[in-house]
């Protein structure tokens, strides 16, 4: 099984994963709840094959940044940090920059940056390792950028010797 890591959507409709949506573990007769983090019916067994291969997801209930997408705009712009944790007000420029601004003209938050990513731009510079991850962001599409669930990996406990 291929995990597409920025095609969360894909995955899910191409492999049939199930909703996690019960934040309860277990029922009081300490077995797993149907639909919650160690559900027998979402996940299998404990100990069967499908309780190693299943996955699940958990809907987010709101748009943000896939956590990949998220580390690397850190590293091209610190200002980004400070515009999706609401700490600054910003503007995009023409040629896509992200422009420090004021209150009254700029906006902040992961909103104000969903609705402009295909305004933005990354500009090259003499470092490869910027450039690579320019090239990174040149190949995601905003759907692939921001998430809206997330993959809860299969619910096995693997037992490991410790000598």
């Amino acid at each position: 099984m291929k995990i597409d890591l920025m095609n969360i959507d894909k995955f899910i409709e191409v492999n049939n994963v199930q909703e996690v949506t019960n934040p309860i573990y277990f029922n009081k007769g300490s077995d797993p709840t149907d639909d919650g983090l160690f559900s027998y019916s979402i996940f299998g067994r404990t100990g069967s094959p499908e309780r190693k291969s299943t996955y699940g997801y958990i809907s987010l209930r709101d748009y943000f940044l896939h956590p990949l997408v998220y580390k690397n705009l850190i590293f091209l712009n610190r200002k980004f940090e400070e515009c999706i944790n609401g700490f600054s007000y910003f503007t995009i420029s023409a040629d896509g920059d992200l422009i420090p601004s004021n209150e009254d003209e700029g906006k902040t938050g992961i909103k104000f940056l969903y609705k402009n990513w295909d305004k933005l731009s990354f500009k090259s510079s003499d470092s490869n390792k910027r450039d690579e991850r320019i090239d990174f962001f040149k190949s995601i599409k905003k759907s692939e950028a921001f998430i809206n669930k997330y993959l809860v990996c299969p619910a096995y406990k693997a037992l490991i010797k410790i000598s």
